[in-house]
């Protein structure tokens, strides 16, 4: 089989009920997907839009959702779904990305990013002279034993730019 450089799945987990505020947004500005004082838990890259290439990953965030709306008192729109993104990786490539490729405990710029977005006022990975589209890495479990969920990765969209990228997401039903 040869290298094609085809397109690149990601998946987001989420409930029906969200699904056309983020066709809507998304293709406008990752970040307005989660304004300040809005974000229920602080993530691991700061304030965006996050997937991650393994489905079955997004299917345990998508029924996450759902309990969390269930436990709320939710009851309209709230099964879980699972929205697919195919990106072309050529424009992927042009963003300006951060990668971690582990979060072992020795992978302290990893650790020092994930505390700083999880403890920041902000919630935000941006420090003056520095932003990314992208970053790309292990989802963190445990901030305090500096563990990650073996298996799991993410990928944060954080600009304007880097939305661009996630259009016409296919709705997959859980």
């Amino acid at each position: 089989m040869s290298w094609t450089n085809q397109p690149i799945v990601f998946y987001h987990g989420t409930t029906k009920r969200h699904v056309a505020s983020i066709k809507a947004k998304v293709l406008v500005d990752a970040a307005a997907l989660f304004p300040l004082g809005r974000v229920e838990i602080p993530r691991d890259f700061g304030r965006g839009f996050y997937v991650t290439t393994f489905e079955k990953q997004a299917v345990r965030w998508a029924v996450a959702r759902f309990r969390l709306e269930k436990g709320q008192g939710i009851v309209r729109d709230i099964e879980p779904v699972v929205l697919k993104f195919i990106v072309d990786r050529e424009r992927l490539g042009t963003l300006r990305s951060l990668w971690f490729v582990r979060g072992s405990k020795n992978a302290k710029d990893f650790w020092s990013l994930v505390t700083h977005c999880r403890r920041s006022v902000n919630n935000t990975n941006r420090t003056p002279g520095s932003t990314y589209d992208l970053v790309i890495g292990p989802v963190a479990k445990n901030l305090g034993n500096e563990k990650v969920f073996p298996s799991y990765d993410q990928i944060g969209f954080h600009s304007p730019e880097a939305a661009k990228l996630l259009t016409d997401p296919e709705v997959i039903e859980v």
